[in-house]
């Protein structure tokens, strides 16, 4: 751990905030840039959508890389490791299927067949954005637990401090109000008091 309360740092959200924008462009990209081809049209169309297309990639293929090693801080070269031997595996079996794709289908709709991989790939997002925090803190209690108890200990002593002091300084306000009331009630009665007198006086 690269600081006491990093398993307690939402890493999931931090990292995967910015996936939807990059999974939607990406999408809608890929899509234009298959239906150009399909069509024919201009070489700019496809060219502009290409280039978005690797943009939108390498920032994916950078969070997931950045997130592996996160939630691996152990095994950061093996994270990666197995990172671009998937990516590899993938490159390599799309590029071998293209041809057959492509023939049969026709570039739009292969492109779309190709886009149905990250409908396929969102629910593990979702995943990891609502419940990669608790999975990722039960792993590191049990690779790390001394580590793990005494920073659970040491936080919940500060939570303890913080509610005393809370506590102590809500007290200091309730004593300062009372003192406040009981003065301007003590004002009350010396300026009541001279009345008093010289009404009984007439």
């Amino acid at each position: 751990l690269r600081s006491r309360k990093m398993y307690k740092f939402p890493l999931e959200h931090a990292r995967l905030i910015r996936i939807p924008i990059y999974s939607a462009l990406m999408v809608i990209s890929i899509l234009c840039f298959g239906w150009t081809l399909e069509k024919r049209v201009s070489l700019a169309a496809p060219l502009i959508f290409h280039f978005i297309i690797g943009f939108t990639a390498t920032a994916l293929m950078g969070i997931a890389q950045t997130i592996l090693v996160d939630l691996s801080p152990t095994k950061a070269a093996g994270a990666t490791a197995c990172n671009n031997l998937f990516r590899c595996i993938m490159g390599a079996w799309a590029i071998g299927i293209n041809d057959y794709v492509f023939n049969y289908f026709g570039a739009g709709f292969g492109f779309m067949i190709y886009l149905s991989l990250c409908v396929v790939a969102t629910p593990f997002y979702i995943y990891e954005w609502f419940r990669g925090q608790q999975v990722r803190e039960n792993r590191l209690r049990k690779l790390f637990p001394e580590l793990i108890e005494s920073i659970d200990e040491h936080d919940r002593r500060k939570n303890m401090m913080n509610q005393s002091k809370k506590q102590d300084i809500e007290n200091k306000n309730n004593e300062e109000l009372k003192d406040d009331k009981n003065d301007k009630s003590t004002e009350e009665e010396v300026l009541d008091k001279p009345e008093d007198k010289t009404l009984s006086d007439n």
